[in-house]
């Protein structure tokens, strides 16, 4: 059993560790986006040579981040062919321990999901609190404001992945 929360840990620190990587890239990705378009309203043709390095650099960039999330979501199976370690696309039971009543939730792999679908993203408080951990796990839910500090948290229980 201490063996099993061992690995569970380790999964969570290389889940926290592989998320963070995908938000930097993302961020980056959005910049230089933002860059290619600076760049398209003031083009002269040396210029072009400008956007197509960018347009090149966005593409290696989004191809990082999906080997990233194939990472992720591959995490939980390590080793075995079904595994209770959260990843991506896993749909969960979470009750939190001040509440009454457990949620059904989907972890999705996009950035930007659909909560009133019972959607959650991977990048969102509930996400980076369940990614890597294991079904009978309590997780603590941070929930933080645009500088980084911790508004509010709460604990729950990973009950079981359906």
């Amino acid at each position: 059993m201490k063996q099993l929360a061992r690995k569970g840990k380790g999964h969570k620190k290389e889940a926290d560790a592989i998320l963070e990587e995908i938000q930097h890239l993302t961020k980056r990705r959005e910049e230089l986006n933002e860059e290619l378009q600076e760049n398209l309203r003031i083009t002269t043709s040396d210029d072009a040579i400008d956007t197509t390095s960018i347009r090149g650099t966005i593409q290696l960039i989004s191809q990082d981040i999906e080997k990233l999330e194939k990472r992720l979501e591959n995490l939980g199976s390590k080793g075995n062919t079904k595994s209770s370690v959260v990843s991506l696309n896993d749909t969960i039971k979470l009750k939190c321990i001040y509440g009454n009543g457990i949620e059904e939730i989907n972890v999705s792999k996009i950035v930007e999901a659909h909560p009133n679908n019972d959607e959650i993203s991977k990048v969102s408080p509930v996400g980076k609190a369940v990614l890597g951990h294991s079904v009978g796990e309590t997780v603590t839910v941070l929930v933080t404001d645009k500088n980084g500090q911790t508004v509010n948290s709460y604990s729950a229980i990973i009950m079981e992945k359906v």
